[in-house]
C-alpha cells in the first residue's frame, strides 16, 4: 500500500468517503498515518535504511559526532547498523568502549587500520584503532528518522501490506478517539500492537541474517 491506498483504507474503516469526507478531513488522516509511521519506527527500531554515509577519517581522532544539530549526518540520524572500511575491504566489528579498554592496553594511543566501532551516548561514533593521517573514509550504514509521506505514491519503509496495516490501525484508532468511540478505538490499537510486534520480530530475524552475512564476509 502506498500513501494514497493507506488513506483510502483509513477512510473506509471510518465509513467515510475519501473523496468528500463528512467528518474526518484529509489533512487529519494524512497526519495520523505519518504519526503512526513515527511511532512504529521508534517502537521497533526499524528506522529508514539510507545510502551509506562516507565518513572522512581525521588524524588521531577516536570519536566522531554523527547526530544532533551539529553532527556530521545531522538530526535525522538514529543508529548505526554497520560500517565498512573500503581501504581494506573489511566490515568493522561492533564493540563497546568497556570491552576495548579491557582487551587493549593504552587503546586510545594505538594507531592503525580501524577494525572496531561502538556508539557512545546517543550519537558519538568511536573507532579503534584511530588513524595517523587524515586520509581515507569509512562507509557508515545507518538508520534515519522517516520523512513524512507527502505524495500519494510515497511508500513507507514498513514492508508489506500486513505490517503496513499497523499504520492504518493506529490512525483509525486515534481518529475514533476524536468521536469518543473508545471501544472501537481500543480494538484498532490492539490491532496496531499485534502488527507492530510481528514487525519487530521480523526485523530481529532480518538483522540476525544481516549479521550472519557480515560475519561471513569478515571470514
Amino acid at each position: 500500500m502506498d500513501f494514497k491506498e493507506l488513506q483510502d483504507d483509513v477512510f473506509g474503516r471510518l465509513e467515510e468517503n475519501s473523496v468528500s469526507p463528512d467528518y474526518y478531513s484529509l489533512a487529519e488522516v494524512k497526519g495520523r498515518i505519518n504519526r503512526a509511521l513515527e511511532f512504529i519506527s521508534e517502537e521497533t527500531g526499524g528506522y529508514v535504511p539510507t545510502l551509506p554515509y562516507s565518513l572522512a577519517l581525521q588524524a588521531n581522532v577516536t570519536y566522531y559526532a554523527l547526530g544532533g544539530p551539529n553532527g556530521l549526518i545531522g538530526e535525522t540520524f538514529v543508529k548505526v547498523w554497520r560500517i565498512f572500511n573500503p581501504q581494506f575491504g573489511e566490515w568493522m566489528a561492533p564493540s563497546d568502549e568497556r570491552r576495548i579498554e579491557k582487551d587493549f592496553m593504552r587503546w586510545n594511543t594505538v594507531i592503525g587500520n580501524p577494525k572496531q566501532f561502538w556508539i557512545k551516548g546517543a550519537w558519538m561514533l568511536g573507532i579503534y584503532p584511530k588513524v595517523s593521517m587524515a586520509t581515507g573514509t569509512l562507509s557508515v550504514v545507518y538508520g534515519a528518522v522517516p520523512a513524512p509521506m507527502v505524495a500519494d505514491a510515497d511508500q513507507p519503509w514498513v514492508p508489506g501490506d500486513e505490517f503496513r496495516e499497523a499504520l492504518v490501525a493506529w490512525a483509525v484508532g486515534d481518529l475514533l478517539l476524536k468521536t469518543k468511540e473508545a471501544g472501537k478505538a481500543t480494538a484498532y490499537f490492539d490491532l496496531y500492537t499485534e502488527r507492530r510486534d510481528a514487525l519487530f520480530l521480523w526485523l530481529q530475524r532480518r538483522n540476525q541474517t544481516d549479521r550472519t552475512i557480515i560475519m561471513g564476509a569478515e571470514g
